[in-house]
């Protein structure tokens, strides 16, 4: 059931993710095809601000961030997951992997590469900024309108 703090928390987090895509664009390795990368991860942030951000109503200030922390980092870690997964995938066709348990090993070594990319003090402020100010905004929406 469509809440304000739902529709919030999918509009703030996609947004965010968006534009923390777009950041991490200039660290890639030149010559990264990023295709939909920065749509894809919008989509993700949304679902996770959507899940996480839209069951709690009338958040005070510091639950309110402590929970947009929650999603942000929940939006990473799924947005390495879901291109350490593709990539996996991709590798797989090339019989990189002895196995599926070799497989799924490099599903984490995948994800442990990417975000050692992203690991920027600039990437990683927003990461926080984004947090905290997504949990502040969706916890404003809340107050307001539960």
């Amino acid at each position: 059931m469509p809440t304000a703090i739902r529709l919030a928390g999918l509009a703030v987090f996609g947004l965010f993710a968006w534009f923390i895509s777009e950041l991490m664009k200039p660290v890639m390795p030149p010559g990264t095809n990023f295709g939909g990368f920065s749509i894809y991860n919008a989509i993700i942030g949304m679902i996770c601000g959507w899940i996480i951000m839209g069951p709690r109503h009338g958040l005070k200030v510091s639950s309110a961030v402590g929970i947009g922390l929650t999603a942000a980092a929940v939006t990473v870690f799924s947005c390495l997951f879901f291109y350490s997964v593709a990539e996996m995938v991709k590798q797989s066709f090339r019989h990189v992997y002895g196995g599926p348990a070799e497989a799924v090993i490099g599903v984490f070594q995948l994800m442990i590469k990417f975000g050692l990319q992203a690991l920027t003090p600039g990437i990683i402020t927003a990461i926080i900024v984004a947090g905290v100010v997504g949990g502040a905004i969706c916890g404003a929406v809340s107050r307001r309108w539960s």
